[in-house]
């Protein structure tokens, strides 16, 4: 999967994703180009960066004095709205956004929601800073579990929890 060289692009100020998952036989994305803690940051949707990362970002290094606290982000572009304590509740809202949108079709629907987490950075909102006794990266953890509550909040508001598999996995596990 990258980004072509602007070869067919019309002139666009934006590159296409070639061999991403719209080319694997998902209707549509809403993501990250990869990791939250790996430049370049930015979202794309179906070929297309949202907004370029244009900007330079210093990145972030911070570990805990104990060492566990991972607040860790390498440095590079970054697009100019781009912020890494956002991604959790804008991938949850466009999840939901799409729960909306297809709930009500004939034909089913396949959503597949990837978050970063439990990956460094740990990065939860305000909402969630403080709210677990061990911890940024239980903070984040249960910010976690608020997402996966909206959205099954979602499935419910559209009628159609009792016809909806969800499988909640994680690749890593707890530090």
């Amino acid at each position: 999967m990258g980004f072509d060289d602007f070869k067919g692009n019309g002139g666009t100020a934006k590159p296409i994703l070639i061999d991403g998952p719209v080319d694997r036989g998902f209707d549509e994305i809403f993501g990250l180009w990869g990791s939250l803690d790996q430049p370049p940051y930015f979202y794309i949707k179906n070929r297309s960066p949202i907004e370029m990362p244009t900007e330079d970002g210093s990145g972030k290094d911070y570990w805990s004095k104990d060492r566990f606290y991972n607040g860790n982000w390498l440095p590079g572009k970054v697009a100019p709205h781009f912020k890494h304590v956002e991604v959790t509740p804008r991938l949850t809202a466009e999840a939901i956004k799409d729960i909306d949108k297809s709930a009500n079709k004939e034909k089913p629907f396949f959503l597949y929601f990837a978050l970063p987490s439990p990956h460094g950075p740990w990065v939860p909102t305000e909402e969630f800073k403080g709210s677990n006794p061990i911890g940024v990266y239980g903070d984040f953890a249960q910010q976690v579990d608020h997402s996966i509550g909206q959205l099954l909040e979602a499935l419910d508001d559209n009628g159609i929890t009792e016809k909806t598999l969800v499988i909640f996995t994680s690749d890593n596990g707890p530090v």
